[in-house]
């Protein structure tokens, strides 16, 4: 009876030891060689907590693998046991310079359910020889033979002296009338640029449209309303925000504005990044209260009223 009782304990505590464990990473690359051009398949295989989730470089980071582009990105398999979760994905890179190249270190984060960052993984770099496409064998170079010349008859110097006249006369003949339909042409309306604040307000006014029923809908709302205050930080403080991860951008927000806003942005941000990287699956009452807390973002940035003057007229 001890002996079953101990073990019923050890299979229930299983899933509390998956959930503790550090995350593990693997990377293969292949192959060690190739030509300029060509494929290197980067593989990574992932080990984490079900509770964890690890955030991999997308496929339009010109960053994390340079001087290798990323062509594509897929994941190969996800296998879950005893509350473990094993996952392999693949990178295909290329690269258009020869010779020894480096594939860098990669950082890769991971985060657990909430979001928050829990650690990084130091992945090792590796060595590519990339070969040119050209043939090595030939050694010597041929001289540059002499300009060949073809008797021309006379007729053709004309044509071409015809040809060339009457270009002239359309080509002016085009100015010409080209010129007097500007000046009979009234100007045009110069439409004033909108201010970040009319284009965020344009943009959430139409994400109260957006159906909220599937984890695609909700995929598509939280990237459309990070990308909407992603352009707006661009445009108002100056800061690359759409080319920054969230920790980046609310570290650069802290010396420009108020804790209280930049908790906003991080509410947003970080419940964004686990629908589109963690899968999660929130409910319309977080999606409508994310779009609350943006409206209160947006609002930050409406225009001042000017502040009355003093009438000129009073009674002494």
């Amino acid at each position: 009876m001890m002996n079953r009782v101990a073990l019923l304990c050890l299979v229930g505590l299983a899933p509390l030891v998956a959930l503790g464990q550090e995350p593990k990473a693997v990377v293969e690359i292949s192959p060690d060689t190739c030509l300029v051009g060509d494929n290197v398949f980067y593989s990574l295989a992932l080990t984490r907590g079900e509770r964890q989730f690890f955030i991999l470089p997308v496929d339009t980071d010109e960053v994390a693998f340079f001087p290798f582009e990323i062509r594509s990105r897929k994941k190969l398999s996800e296998e879950e046991r005893d509350g473990v979760v094993t996952e392999r994905w693949q990178y295909a890179l290329t690269i258009f310079d020869t010779g020894a190249q480096i594939v860098p270190p990669l950082d890769l984060r991971y985060a657990d359910a909430s979001g928050r960052d829990t650690g990084v993984l130091r992945l090792d770099s590796k060595m590519i020889y990339v070969r040119s496409v050209l043939d090595t064998t030939v050694k010597d170079i041929n001289d540059i033979k002499p300009i060949q010349t073809l008797p021309v008859p006379a007729w053709v110097y004309v044509a071409g002296a015809l040809a060339l006249a009457l270009l002239v006369a359309g080509g002016y003949w085009l100015f010409a009338s080209w010129r007097k339909r500007r000046k009979t042409e009234k100007p045009k309306l110069v439409v004033p640029e909108k201010s970040p604040y009319q284009v965020a307000l344009e943009k959430l006014a139409a994400l109260e449209s957006y159906p909220l029923e599937t984890q695609e809908d909700f995929k598509k709302f939280y990237s459309d309303l990070s990308d909407l205050l992603r352009e707006l930080i661009e445009r108002a403080y100056d800061i690359p925000a759409l080319e920054q991860i969230t920790s980046e951008i609310l570290a650069a927000l802290q010396a420009k504005i108020r804790y209280e806003s930049v908790e906003r942005y991080r509410r947003i941000f970080e419940r964004a990044d686990l629908v589109k990287f963690a899968k999660f699956y929130p409910s319309k009452i977080e999606a409508r209260e994310s779009l609350s807390l943006a409206k209160e973002i947006v609002a930050d940035f409406a225009p001042k009223p000017e502040p009355a003057t003093p009438s000129a007229n009073y009674q002494s």
